[in-house]
């Protein structure tokens, strides 16, 4: 069936473009629920015809319903990618889980992807089983692990037991530590890597604890100790490793197979860059397990410390060129962490600092790494990300003083991989790197050259992407301050996985069995070596002939010789990054504890009744308003002192309670403009917001300007604003500071934002947020008969194709995180109301259709729509999938209401929680009778996880 689409789809879209037809790229299997989703159109423009892509859709799979719409951005070709051109686009705020199609359009033309799926946890689901099928598929078994139980070590003429482990590739039934080590700066990370990456995995799915990953962790610790019972096999009882049991000539027989070195120049025993050091690091992770394999977990131990102390005093002796570079460094760093963390012995913690040092002197200022002592860009073809997994794996058992350092350096390295990325037309976002050929010519490229000390050997880099996606998923966590920067890291890693499962130039999934034009191996014109499911093979690399341009599966009838293998042989260290960097996840799990519930009250000259406030369900109390007055913040109501003993006294009862003053508002935002002006003026404000705060026993400031840059309520405002705004926050936030240094507590800062762009242009927002505890976002008042001809839902968790303003609070949460804001300090905002239009004509039950004011007297408050209007009096409700959001319609009478309740409260906890934010605040509290706030305690309440059995 899906073939046939496929084929439809193209005979379609063929009379858009002479030549190829269009195809419209994407992940195969599909995208992170709440990660970058990106597509790419693919297609050949002749003659300058002036064809192009301007808009897409996306529709639900089967259904064929339009959900999102877009525009396509501006096609350009990349390097000498043959005659393509390509169209990105972004549909990033499809934040719905499902299945859906895309289809790009060039006027009333469209072409059509395959279906694919939106959902949390998508890769995780639905590829790490896979993966792990491939490396039990590739376990040493057979005739060929019978002879290795007692193989020959060529240059002793001893037998040794070498049975288990996994063999290196579809082609090579040889068991290999690594390869390319005469050519000294390109050692590639194999057997060993394989266990470390189980064993990493495995820790990383432990932390998460979840229940779905309950049988994953069973096989990855099986599948990890086959692997670790071999490294202790592999090893010399007197020395290192041995590298390789070959597996040489055509016939791959068993009588053949010996123990000897891979490359000239280097005997059959390791150094770290040859496999040893992560081989140390798996051993001794293995040793932490409570059970082991063949060995028990004190042989791992003594394995691993003896090979780290033999390599120590003898590792100079087993490199090809006898002198350490950045690959001996970084290994050896991972092995010591490791031993560190199993034994506690400070030795190897000196040692992995040691290590650590020598890594960082290796950062050139540009942020990329040198491979020697000199200035030899390091670049490589599989493990190009372990410089930076290795230095984060230490540095929780880094010396304090040096943490900073090396968070510096990882963020530096990072930056410069995201700038080579980015520095030309990249509409994949396919990682490039910087690279020098034999002849000390330096370049930024795509791809690995040709022309290299490996000549030659070179091949499609897949383990290389997935190394770069593990290092920058491993690092973003570590920048949660630095949010815009943390995007970008996870969109880059999302880029490299996209690569490899499908969007790329080629359409083709490149781990087998997922996806569809999955590359077959033709070795030497035959399909006897069968690549198998869940394996990754090779991959895309330059042209053949052509350096700046691309190639993909060029078969033995177009070459002529053994070049298949470059691109379709399917190999360990692929698997074994890609396993890594798919438990790492897009994002860390976070409990579902201790999240932010804040409670704006407007009594205005009301005194408050203590009983009507159930304070227990509460983190925080915004009190508004205050006013500016002659540029000094004031009482704004009759009865505020009174009211803030009455909070006080809630205070009293519920010590984890705060209270803050929010100061401003829509009404009274008029002097912020002019109190932000000067150093002075500020100074008089934040002084009486001071006494303000220890005159009511408060525990802070929430400042409510609508808005910085911008008239809101007919307030004054100038271009200064934008600067002005974050000097007012930095000064009280260093006011506060003091006062609550005399007063023995912290005091808060928090502001509420307008849920627009136009606030994020006028604001700087990643500054401002330094100064700040939350950002209160205002998402809603997105639509009202007050300013808007159509209606449309005012508090919308997701955005709908048929929105005009595209606003939703999704993607005001993704637009304040990409301006700089964490998304721990981001609290969503929520109405206890509703809002009303009259007029509204009877179709799509009223949603997004024409209508005004209602002339009915309708008081909107959730209590009084649940109880009064909610599908009684000729009211009925309706639920937007869509939007996750509920709405009223009478059509009778011509009345539409848009509103919050339990339901779409109850999407927008999970929605918390699953983006880790800060928690919820609502306007205002008296909208509710407690079963909106019973929404919000259930649904921030942790739920227990079912354990194993």
């Amino acid at each position: 069936m899906k073939r046939l689409l496929r084929l439809a789809c193209c005979l379609f879209a063929a009379s858009l473009f002479a030549g190829e037809a269009p195809l419209v790229l994407t992940n195969h299997l599909g995208y992170e629920r709440y990660g970058a989703k990106r597509a790419v159109v693919r297609a050949v423009v002749k003659d300058g015809a002036g064809d192009t892509f301007d808009r897409y859709e996306i529709r639900t799979w089967p259904a064929d319903r339009v959900v999102f719409k877009g525009d396509i951005g501006v096609g350009t070709a990349v390097d000498r990618w043959r005659d393509w051109t390509f169209w990105p686009l972004d549909f990033t705020d499809l934040q719905l889980e499902g299945e859906y199609v895309l289809v790009a359009y060039q006027g009333d033309r469209a072409a059509r992807s395959l279906p694919f799926k939106v959902q949390a946890r998508v890769l995780e689901r639905h590829t790490l089983s896979n993966v792990l099928a491939y490396f039990k598929g590739q376990r040493s078994s057979g005739l060929l692990d019978k002879a290795d139980r007692h193989v020959l070590v060529k240059e002793t003429g001893q037998r040794v037991d070498a049975h288990g482990g996994w063999f290196d590739a579809t082609g090579d039934y040889g068991k290999h530590f690594s390869q390319l080590s005469s050519a000294t700066y390109f050692n590639t990370q194999q057997i060993p890597l394989v266990v470390y990456s189980l064993l990493r995995a495995q820790e990383l799915l432990a932390a998460r604890n979840e229940v779905n990953d309950t049988q994953i962790r069973r096989r990855l610790v099986d599948e990890a100790l086959f692997g670790a019972d071999y490294l202790v096999r592999i090893k010399d009882p007197k020395g290192s490793f041995h590298q390789t049991v070959m597996a040489p000539g055509s016939g791959k027989k068993p009588e053949d197979r010996r123990i000897a070195q891979y490359d000239k120049g280097v005997g059959s025993q390791v150094g770290y860059r040859g496999g040893a050091g992560m081989a140390i690091a798996a051993l001794a992770m293995a040793a932490r397990l409570p059970e082991g394999g063949d060995f028990d977990p004190a042989t791992y131990r003594k394995a691993a410390e003896a090979a780290f102390a033999h390599l120590e005093a003898h590792n100079l002796e087993l490199l090809n060129d006898h002198k350490e570079n950045l690959l001996d460094d970084m290994t050896a760093l991972t092995a010591a962490t490791e031993l560190t963390r199993t034994t506690q012995d400070p030795r190897y913690l000196s040692a992995a600092a040691k290590r650590a040092e020598q890594m960082m002197a290796r950062l050139l200022p540009d942020g990329s790494w040198r491979a020697d002592d000199k200035d030899r860009p390091f670049f490589h073809p599989s493990d190009a990300g372990l410089p930076v997994v290795a230095l984060l794996a230490f540095l929780d058992l880094a010396p304090k003083a040096m943490q900073p350092r090396i968070l510096d350096a990882v963020r530096r390295s990072l930056a410069f991989e995201l700038a080579v990325t980015s520095e030309v037309p990249n509409p994949f976002g396919l990682a490039r790197q910087k690279v020098q050929n034999k002849a000390g010519e330096r370049r930024t490229a795509f791809f690995f050259p040709h022309d290299t000390e490996t000549a030659p050997w070179w091949q499609g880099e897949n383990a290389r992407l997935a190394s770069l996606a593990a290092a920058a998923r491993l690092a973003a966590p570590h920048f949660a301050d630095e949010s815009a920067f943390q995007v970008k890291l996870r969109s880059y890693a999302a880029d490299q996985l996209n690569w490899i499962l499908g969007l790329n130039p080629f359409d083709a999934s490149m781990l087998h069995g997922t996806g569809h034009n999955n590359p077959e191996y033709g070795w030497m014109g035959t399909w006897q070596y069968e690549n198998v499911p869940g394996g990754i093979v090779n991959g895309i690399t330059s042209g053949l002939k052509d350096e700046h341009d691309i190639d993909f599966n060029v078969p033995y009838s177009v070459t002529g010789r053994d070049d298949d293998w470059r691109w379709v042989e399917q190999w360990l260290p692929h698997g074994a990054w890609y396993l890594l960097a798919v438990a790492l996840g897009d994002r860390a799990g976070v409990p579902p504890a201790n999240r932010t519930v804040i409670a704006y009250v407007f009594p205005q000259d009301r005194k408050m009744d203590p009983k009507e406030i159930d304070a227990a369900r509460l983190t925080h109390i915004n009190y508004a308003f205050a006013d500016i007055k002659g540029g000094r913040m004031v009482e704004g109501f009759r009865n505020d002192a009174a009211n803030f003993q009455v909070l006080s006294g809630l205070k009293a009862k519920n010590s984890a309670l705060k209270i803050l003053v929010s100061v401003g508002g829509w009404t009274w935002s008029g002097g912020f403009s002019d109190v932000s002006l000067t150093a002075e003026s500020r100074r008089v404000f934040v002084d009486s917001a001071l006494a303000f705060v220890e005159r009511h026993h408060l525990d802070g400031l929430d400042v409510d300007w609508e808005y910085p840059g911008l008239p809101g309520n007919g307030n004054v405002n100038r271009p200064e604003d934008k600067r002005n705004a974050t000097l007012l926050m930095a000064d009280l936030r260093a006011g506060l500071d003091r006062l609550g240094s005399r007063l023995g507590r912290r005091l808060l800062l928090t502001i509420a934002a307008g849920a627009m762009d136009t606030f994020l242009a006028n604001t700087e927002m990643d500054q401002m947020a330094r100064h700040l505890d939350y950002v209160n976002l205002m998402t809603y008042d997105q639509f009202g008969a007050d300013a808007d001809a159509t209606t449309g839902h005012h508090a919308p968790l997701f955005t709908h194709w048929a929105n005009p303003k595209g606003y939703a609070a999704s993607t005001i949460v993704d637009h304040f995180v990409a301006a700089g804001v964490p998304e721990r300090k981001l609290v969503l905002g929520v109405p206890f109301y509703g809002k009303a239009w009259g007029g509204v004509r009877d179709k799509a039950h009223g949603l997004y259709q024409p209508g005004g004011a209602a002339k009915l007297n309708l008081f909107t408050s959730f209590a009084n729509l649940k109880d009064k209007l909610e599908n009684k009096d000729g009211f009925l409700r309706f639920w937007d999938d869509l939007s996750q959001a509920p709405y009223l319609h009478n059509p009778s009478k011509g009345l539409w209401i848009t509103y919050e309740d339990g339901e779409s409260l109850g999407a927008k906890c999970r929605y918390i929680l699953d983006r880790s934010l800060g928690g919820v605040m609502f306007w205002e509290y008296h909208g509710d009778d407690g079963r909106l706030l019973e929404v919000i305690r259930k649904g921030f309440t942790p739920k227990a996880e079912a354990g194993p059995r």
